[in-house]
């Protein structure tokens, strides 16, 4: 049923005629005529009593408000597609591995709904590996956060690299140490965080090839490796954002044969259709977001 017609069919019933109808849709009058005349033939019944004073047939008492409704949910749905496309309008729901979420994250969406006031966006905070699959499954928009998972639909956008420092208590000999290496940390208590990404996967990798004998202890709150640290419990692998460097009774040191870094990025779909335009706009002002550098 076409809904220029049905709107036809109101148009009368207001202005009472179908000249008065033609001249507010700013149609010729013989196409209103031809808009009713269509509706009957698709409906097979009469719906107007055509005379000097239009009346609705019991046929068009009974279309009158199944089509008024139609109707309105008409105008509804274009309302709603319309400010699906309007990129500053619209909710988008993303997430963010820390520190992302705590450290920067909050100065890029400031930024983003001054310009962009009427974007609403959700955030979920999980680990990289949870983040990629609630990505693919559609539960998020996009994520900030390292690539755990290849998927051929999926798009992983590098937009910060964070080199990864041995965090060691001041009373250690590895503080004071003019240059630290993989070798020195050799029957070391070492504290990882879990679940892990792929650049400390690595690291474990040149750890087992390059240390020899070492306690490896697996953390799984991102803060806590910093107080067991400063307990001289062991020494600890952070990436640089995870730590304040200036936090009591710890000093950060880079290990010179490690040059692998926490590559994160946008992880997204690459088809775009399946993406609101507010979607883009809040991933590609991420991605060129200052706050990033």
């Amino acid at each position: 049923m076409d809904i220029q017609v049905v709107k036809t069919f109101f148009s009368i019933l207001k202005n009472g005629s179908f000249q008065e109808a033609a001249k507010e849709l700013g149609y010729a009058q013989s196409t209103v005529t031809n808009h009713i005349q269509s509706l009957e033939t698709e409906l097979g019944v009469v719906l107007m009593e055509r005379g000097k004073k239009i009346r609705l047939t019991q046929a068009g008492e009974l279309f009158k408000n199944p089509a008024k409704q139609m109707l309105t949910d008409y105008e509804n749905l274009m309302m709603s597609i319309n400010e699906f496309s309007d990129n500053t309008k619209g909710t988008v729901q993303i997430g963010a591995n820390e520190p992302i979420a705590s450290r920067i994250l909050p100065k890029i969406l400031n930024s983003f709904h001054k310009q962009f006031p009427l974007i609403n966006v959700e955030i979920t905070i999980d680990t990289s590996i949870a983040l990629n699959n609630m990505v693919i499954d559609g539960k998020l928009d996009f994520a900030i956060c390292t690539l755990s998972i290849n998927n051929n639909d999926m798009n992983f956008i590098p937009v910060l690299e964070l080199p990864i420092l041995l965090a060691v208590p001041i009373s250690h000999p590895l503080a004071s140490k003019k240059k630290v290496y993989l070798k020195d940390l050799r029957n070391e208590r070492i504290l990882m965080p879990r679940p892990q990404t792929s650049a400390l996967k690595k690291l474990e990798d040149l750890l087992d090839k390059r240390t020899g004998p070492y306690v490896s202890v697996k953390i799984t709150n991102m803060i806590s490796p910093m107080a067991f640290v400063q307990n001289e419990f062991g020494i600890g692998f952070l990436n640089s954002l995870k730590v304040d460097s200036s936090m009591p009774g710890v000093t950060l040191r880079e290990v010179e044969d490690l040059k692998d870094k926490n590559i994160n990025g946008i992880f997204i779909k690459k088809d775009s259709r399946l993406l609101t335009p507010a979607t883009c706009n809040l991933a590609a002002f991420i991605k060129d977001s200052s706050f990033l550098l």
